[in-house]
């Protein structure tokens, strides 16, 4: 995305101006740049999921699940997560 005001991005419904865009990006955004104005709701259309592209047989797909499920587990990601979307996980 290469302008991220939500001009650019919005969807309108009826007198109603709403962002509609990537969740964690958008939980970012309004974090950074838009808490006095806008709020984020727990609402999603069309779901999103992140992938690593990796050959059946690589030896990096062992170490990066592991790594992965490690990262994902620790205090530190919820962490991240707080601090960048706003919102604690368990």
């Amino acid at each position: 995305m290469t302008n991220t005001s939500p001009a650019n991005w919005k969807v309108l419904f009826g007198s109603i101006v709403f962002p509609v865009y990537d969740k964690p990006l958008l939980a970012w955004l309004i974090q950074q740049e838009f808490t006095a104005t806008l709020e984020m709701l727990d609402t999603t259309f069309e779901p999103q999921h992140y992938a690593f592209a990796i050959a059946n047989n690589s030896k990096l797909r062992a170490p990066l699940n592991i790594a992965i499920l490690d990262a994902t587990q620790s205090t530190w990601w919820k962490d991240v997560i707080a601090r960048y979307l706003g919102t604690r996980i368990n």
